[in-house]
């Protein structure tokens, strides 16, 4: 079996870009005026969680750029070929390549940033003064959950050459 290395820099670079974007926009959460106060179901009555406008521009922000990225690669692969990729087919151009990689090391850096975000949502559970960042926490995942099932809803066929 044979391991590729060569994707070991730039997955770890677009991870580490995508929590240090996701954790600078959290942290930025605890400045906000204004704040919707959730009280949630008697199992967590105790908490309360800070639901603002920032908070969800932070959680989602490097989700909605990853599918950005993924559908500007779908069309930009259409209108470059006039067609859909065929079975292992390999891009001569190197706008596709470089295009191809982006939305790989972003989508990568998503899942990546997924172990990030849960242990700061431990933590933040088991520290008070960090307890403001838990349900933002729970939205990114919920936001890069989504982002990733997104990416299912291109078309048949290029979906074909992709998880070739």
């Amino acid at each position: 079996m044979n391991i590729d290395v060569s994707y070991t820099f730039p997955v770890s670079m677009a991870a580490f870009v995508c929590i240090f974007i996701t954790t600078v926009t959290l942290c930025l959460v605890k400045k906000h005026t204004k704040e919707i106060r959730l009280n949630t179901s008697s199992f967590l009555s105790a908490w309360q969680f800070a639901l603002s406008k920032r908070a969800l521009m932070g959680a989602g922000i490097m989700p909605v750029i990853s599918i950005a990225v993924f559908y500007a690669f779908v069309v930009h692969v259409r209108l470059s070929l006039g067609r859909w990729p065929g079975f292992n087919e390999t891009f001569t151009s190197g706008w596709l390549r470089f295009h191809h990689a982006l939305a790989e090391y972003l989508s990568l850096g998503l899942m990546a940033s997924l172990y990030a975000i849960g242990i700061m949502t431990l933590l933040s559970f088991a520290f008070k003064s960090l307890r403001f960042l838990s349900f933002s926490c729970l939205i990114h995942m919920v936001f890069v959950g989504l982002s990733l099932g997104s990416f299912l809803l291109a078309p048949h066929p290029f979906l074909n050459w992709l998880f070739d």
